[in-house]
């Protein structure tokens, strides 16, 4: 994204993508690729952004989910249909994704993503955008449902600690509280 202004992106930004000479893109496209051993492993999907102001999803190709994003296929140079406050954008929104899970195939994969930004006409060189910022932060969860797994059923409120294992190493714990 970028920043140009007093809002709460600084610290959040990797790679600034053009507040020089006040080109204020009013799009930007992100390529994530991951890889997938088994597909099928997968029960659902969880599709976690922080964006400013909009955007729309694809996995390998297939739209999967958006927010304040035109219908259809938007231009190159397309704004956001409406605005997600900066006290927002900064907050995980969560979106359920698994009616695609079957998107995922064995081996590499891509979730790419067309940011759009709020504020101003589009134009034919994608500059002058009058909004002061722009944020994209994506996450693609999915549940993996191991070999006499199953579903956990939470009846009293109660905070669950996690860990990964690749097959070598573990993750950094994780923890959440349910309320029940």
């Amino acid at each position: 994204g970028y920043e140009n202004s007093a809002s709460n992106y600084a610290a959040l930004l990797q790679i600034d993508v053009g507040n020089s000479a006040g080109n204020r893109p009013h799009s930007v496209y992100v390529r994530y690729p991951f890889n997938v051993t088994d597909p099928a492993a997968f029960t659902s999907l969880t599709l976690r952004m922080k964006y400013d102001d909009g955007f729309v999803a694809y996995l390998n190709g297939n739209r999967i989910e958006s927010a304040n994003a035109p219908g259809g296929t938007p231009a190159w140079n397309q704004s956001a249909t409406g605005d997600h406050p900066d006290g927002s954008a900064v907050l995980f929104v969560d979106f359920d994704v698994s009616a695609d899970v079957d998107k995922l195939v064995a081996g590499p994969n891509v979730l790419a993503i067309h940011i759009l930004n709020n504020g101003g006409s589009s134009n034919a060189t994608n500059t002058g955008c009058s909004s002061s910022d722009m944020l994209l932060i994506a996450e693609l969860v999915g549940a993996d449902v191991s070999p006499g797994g199953g579903l956990v059923t939470i009846n009293t409120t109660v905070e669950v600690t996690a860990r990964t294992f690749d097959g070598s190493n573990w993750s950094a714990p994780t923890s959440e509280t349910y309320v029940v």
